[in-house]
């Protein structure tokens, strides 16, 4: 094959690579931030817990 082929296929590869490595990442990124919430959520359930009875 062609040099023309094979710069056409590394970049059809290498393009495809970096669309998977950043759905990865966004993804990743979604379930930390979730994570992220749902501590601060409990935390402040827990702080309005101690507050309560005075």
């Amino acid at each position: 094959m062609s040099d023309a082929v094979w710069v056409a296929l590394i970049g059809i590869i290498g393009s495809l690579c970096l669309a998977a490595m950043q759905g990865y990442n966004e993804r990743r990124l979604t379930i930390l931030k979730k994570k992220l919430d749902d501590e601060e959520k409990e935390e402040t359930k827990k702080e309005e817990k101690n507050d309560g009875p005075d």
